[in-house]
């Protein structure tokens, strides 16, 4: 076989496999096509070698490292606080930066799209209702106008209950009619009436609440004077028991039956010169009472009877009773 002597070593580099001791051949370089018409691009500059050092004065100084991200700048280096507009103002026309546009990442490292003088520095912040930047009035706490409550007012005590009268005293004073007997009828027939004055003292101990007995005294007297005849005068002095029985209410107001029961003597005489005697029987009856012994006074009706034989030696039956009405004044305990 016949070969041409440069073509055989070129066959035989391409078939044998570099040794294990050299560098593989490195591919051809690669020249970009080049159109007609269109300057040539400048030539690719190829990669520094790994471990290769930058020229001298490229470098940071030694020991200094970039910030990592999100850490603020240091003090000191942030420029001054521009002027700020009063509260309510809107920023100028024309001064507001184009839109897309965005504020240096950390000012006082490089130059922003837009600098001083901006009337509203980084990070833009316009007047709030409230202060900046808290989205709040007051950042934490109590609001200052928010005070404690003062306490309430104690409750009023309840009244204390009225106490229970254990034992009273009373004197009354009123007026009513004669007795009721057939003298005094006959003695009305001939002119004699008048009015009878009654004065009695009484007092009890109360046993219980509804239940007392006490004492009862007084005396009644009555004059008449007819247009003819001699002038008439009757007089009566008793003392006795009482049992005061309490129907409703309490120490303020109350309702009472009394039952009484008491020795009485009267004296019925014309006027002349003989001396009547006087003449003793039992009186009984009772009075109806409504008192307050809170105000100390009250009121009583009552009806009593004290039959007697006739007061002389010409006469009928006679009675010192009769009905009267009466104040009181009262005390208790």
């Amino acid at each position: 076989m016949r070969c041409n002597g440069a073509v055989i070593p070129l066959i035989i580099a391409l078939q044998v496999p570099p040794g294990p001791g050299l560098p593989p051949a490195a591919p051809p370089p690669v020249t970009p096509a080049v159109t007609a018409g269109q300057p040539a691009a400048p030539p690719a500059v190829p990669p520094a070698p790994p471990g290769t050092l930058p020229p001298p004065g490229t470098q940071p100084p030694p020991g200094t490292q970039p910030p990592p991200p999100g850490t603020l700048p240091p003090p000191g280096t942030l420029p001054p606080p521009g002027p700020q507009p009063p509260p309510g103002t809107q920023p100028p026309p024309g001064t507001q930066p184009p839109p897309g546009t965005q504020p240096p990442a950390y000012p006082g490292y490089g130059p922003g799209p837009y600098s001083r003088p901006y009337p509203y520095p980084y990070p833009y912040t316009y007047p709030q209702p409230y202060p900046y930047p808290y989205p709040y009035p007051y950042p934490y706490g109590r609001y200052p106008h928010a005070r404690p409550k003062p306490p309430p007012p104690p409750k009023p005590k309840p009244p204390e209950p009225e106490r229970d009268v254990r034992i009273f005293g009373r004197f009354s004073m009123g007026f009513g009619t004669a007795g009721f007997s057939e003298h005094n009828s006959l003695l009305s027939t001939a002119g004699y009436g008048g009015v009878k004055m009654w004065f009695t003292i009484d007092g009890a101990y109360m046993l219980h609440r509804h239940f007392g007995l006490g004492l009862w005294t007084g005396m009644n007297l009555r004059k008449s004077h007819p247009n003819s005849g001699p002038s008439l005068s009757e007089n009566a002095y008793f003392v006795g028991l009482q049992a005061p029985i309490l129907i409703a209410g309490k120490r303020a107001y109350a309702l009472h039956i009394t039952p009484r029961l008491a020795f009485a003597t009267g004296q019925l005489e014309l006027d002349n010169d003989k001396d009547a005697k006087f003449q003793n029987t039992a009186m009984w009856g009772g009075a109806v009472s409504f008192t307050s012994f809170t105000y100390h006074v009250g009121g009583s009706l009552g009806l009593m009877r004290a039959q007697t034989g006739p007061p002389g030696e010409i006469g009928r039956d006679y009675d010192y009773g009769g009905f009267y009405v009466a104040l009181e004044g009262t005390i208790d305990g």
